[in-house]
């Protein structure tokens, strides 16, 4: 009875885990200083055309803005709006690199939000502002490219909620394990978007009517006060020092004080200066709404300090057993799952 029971268990196809769909060495991530990122050989189609399409436009879409702030004089709105072009087109081009190699659904969906942005500024730049032939392409191109770049975008951002792949290799196959990393994800994009907003509002800002001496040097300390900001969350939050979380969830309202006074401040100008006052208005709608969901999610992740994430992010592939799932040993056998 025995031998039967060990043949009949032995006839059993054994799982693989390709059954998990758990890709094979040869789609393994590659470790960098930032984390694991895709090869770019692995690079599916969908990414790559997300990629040409988003990078195409941002280029062309410079080229135009550069082209245009050669030709005028400084002192001109657009030459700010230009300034406020290339900073976002910068920050584009950094999402869509990261948001690919690394998978990070909630970054591309931020990324496909600040294309709609950006689209907004530049209506609100030629259909409020002077017109012209180089605006006048600028914007066709914009509402060409942005309605694909965003159904490709959200398509991709949905692969990858779904698959998980860089997530699994680098926290492990247990599910509170990966929500307490996906906050964490969340939380690091949110903090991006922020400065990404933050630094627009200082262009605008500076490009408004009667700007004081006073609000110039608010802002070059202010300017300085979101970086050490950005940086202080990007830290603190990802190693669990509690008392650096403290200060910078103390220090996150700070910020929302000032737009609300901007969002006054605009009513000022409106009527001089319609263009630069839409896009204050979106931007920092965008900011307040942005600085709000990344307090919240700060929140959630302080609230899974303690519970193993950082030893799986900060612990070598050897000394935590992820990583090294392909190789048949029992800590990784497909059992464990």
């Amino acid at each position: 009875m025995e031998s039967n029971g060990d043949t009949e268990s032995d006839a059993q196809p054994k799982l693989t885990f390709a059954d998990l769909n758990i890709p094979s060495v040869s789609t393994q991530p590659k470790d960098t200083p930032i984390g694991k990122i895709q090869r770019c050989q692995d690079l599916k189609a969908r990414e790559i055309l997300f990629m040409s399409l988003m990078l195409g436009s941002v280029l062309l879409a410079t080229g135009f803005t550069i082209y245009r702030m050669a030709v005028i004089s400084r002192q001109s709105a657009d030459f700010s709006f230009g300034i406020l072009l290339l900073i976002n087109a910068g920050f584009c081009i950094w999402f869509t690199i990261d948001g690919v190699l690394r998978e990070r659904p909630s970054e591309i969906v931020m990324l496909c939000l600040a294309t709609i942005i950006i689209l907004f500024y530049i209506i609100f730049n030629f259909a409020l502002g002077d017109k012209n032939s180089i605006k006048l392409a600028r914007l066709i191109v914009a509402s060409i490219s942005c309605p694909g770049i965003t159904v490709v975008g959200l398509y991709c951002a949905r692969k990858y909620y779904l698959s998980n792949h860089l997530i699994f290799r680098t926290v492990g196959a247990f599910q509170d394990m990966q929500n307490l990393y996906k906050n964490l994800l969340y939380f690091q994009d949110l903090l991006k978007f922020d400065l990404q907003v933050g630094c627009s509002i200082i262009v605008l800002v500076l490009d408004g009517n009667d700007v004081e001496v006073h609000e110039i040097v608010i802002l070059s300390l202010g300017g300085a006060f979101k970086i050490v900001w950005f940086i202080l969350g990007y830290i603190v939050m990802s190693r669990e020092i509690k008392i650096g979380a403290w200060v910078f969830l103390a220090l996150s309202p700070v910020e929302i004080a000032y737009i609300i006074f901007k969002m006054y401040d605009v009513s000022t100008y409106i009527d001089t200066a319609k263009g630069l006052a839409a896009a204050t208005i979106v931007c920092i709608t965008a900011a307040l709404i942005v600085r709000l969901l990344a307090i919240v999610t700060a929140v959630f992740v302080y609230r899974g300090f303690g519970k193993g994430l950082k030893q799986k992010l900060f612990m070598s592939p050897v000394e935590d057993g992820v990583g090294i799932v392909n190789q048949p040993t029992e800590q990784n056998s497909p059992s464990k799952f």
